[in-house]
């Protein structure tokens, strides 16, 4: 049974655009208030922050624009995505260096 290319993409847009949206939000959230109530320092909401919506950029960029716009430049795609997967690894590499720090909390 073979799956037609626009069911395909309608599938993967209900799953990948929610998923993306929810990173973002909850990145957005830690960064704004969300880290306080979690007991984060400044230096961790920052970082925890960025990484989830720099994540939910690279879920979109990965899993619905490439697919919807196979002709774009690779050049700009590449980089839009080797750009959100740094800041994710990064944001994530300072929220584990703090943590294994013992970074105090507010």
């Amino acid at each position: 049974m073979r799956i037609r290319r626009s069911a395909s993409l309608s599938l993967l847009a209900l799953v990948a655009i929610p998923w993306a949206g929810a990173l973002v939000v909850g990145g957005m959230w830690v960064l704004e208030v969300g880290g306080q109530s979690l007991g984060l320092s400044p230096p961790q909401r920052v970082a925890g922050g960025i990484a989830g919506i720099a994540a939910g950029s690279l879920v979109f960029t990965y899993c619905l624009a490439d697919r919807l716009y196979p002709l774009a430049a690779r050049g700009v795609v590449w980089s839009a995505e080797i750009l959100s997967c740094v800041s994710v690894l990064i944001g994530l590499g300072v929220l584990m260096a703090s943590w294994a720090a013992g970074s105090p909390a507010p």
